[in-house]
């Protein structure tokens, strides 16, 4: 029927969600791509939900029964849930928790700065789990499932840290994972004077370097005040550390 047709087209996209989701997670925090292993088996789960939901007429293990009723001036559809719809929603929250807790101690390290895209990925996964809880206590219309509210909040609050931060643009500046490679101390600002990247040589001399910079300007941290206000593309200052000078 066309209803099951609908049904079956919207999994093209939400079987994915979890994927495309942990891929983003892994990117952001590590700076780099998953192994080529991770990301098959990332897709391998959603292709196999996808595939369970398309062909489930012949074996029933995403839905077990579905049904129609009129409501609100509607059709509404109500099904049974299969074991694989199970394995499907714990991939799904896994995600999710997942994301939750990796944004959280990265929103950490940046001093719980609200004008960071960090914060704004860090919300996005919560919106999911707190509409599931508004359904499970009972308190969503009846018949309902608020849950893709929650994703389409989680969407937008994506859309903020992707394009209000011009998170997109840093993305493809940091896809040069020559940086890690040099020897030397290296970080790099935007024309925005904002941090881009930075490599473990750098780190090793700036010890205030860490993901939770990554999108903002340095000028609040001395040493990268100092660094800001050089006029001359070649300087050189002093680094104390341990009783030590670098320069």
């Amino acid at each position: 029927s066309m209803i099951n047709l609908c049904l079956d087209f919207e999994y093209f996209g939400i079987a994915y969600i979890p994927a495309f989701w942990t891929i983003v997670i892994y990117k952001v925090h590590y700076k780099k791509a998953p192994s080529n292993v991770a990301l098959a088996a990332l897709l391998l789960l959603s292709t196999l939900t996808l595939f369970m939901k398309v062909t489930n007429d012949y074996h029933h293990l995403f839905d077990t029964g579905m049904r129609v009723v009129e409501a609100f001036g509607h059709s509404l559809v109500i099904s049974s849930k299969g074991p694989w719809y199970y394995v499907h929603i714990s991939y799904f929250y896994l995600a999710m928790i997942f994301g939750f807790v990796t944004f959280y101690f990265d929103w950490k390290k940046s001093g719980y700065q609200i004008k960071s895209p960090i914060f704004w990925l860090f919300l996005s996964p919560i919106m999911p789990g707190i509409m599931l809880i508004v359904d499970l206590m009972g308190f969503a219309p009846p018949m309902i499932d608020v849950v893709p509210l929650g994703l389409l909040i989680s969407s937008g609050l994506v859309f903020i840290a992707l394009f209000q931060f011009d998170f997109l643009e840093l993305n493809e500046m940091i896809k040069d994972t020559a940086l890690r490679e040099i020897n030397e101390g290296l970080l790099v600002l935007d024309e925005k004077k904002r941090l881009v990247d930075y490599n473990k040589a750098g780190h090793q001399f700036f010890s205030w370097l860490d993901n939770g910079l990554i999108g903002r300007s340095i000028s609040h941290i001395s040493e990268g005040k100092r660094i800001l206000e050089q006029e001359e593309n070649h300087f050189e200052f002093e680094i104390q550390r341990d009783d030590k000078i670098l320069y």
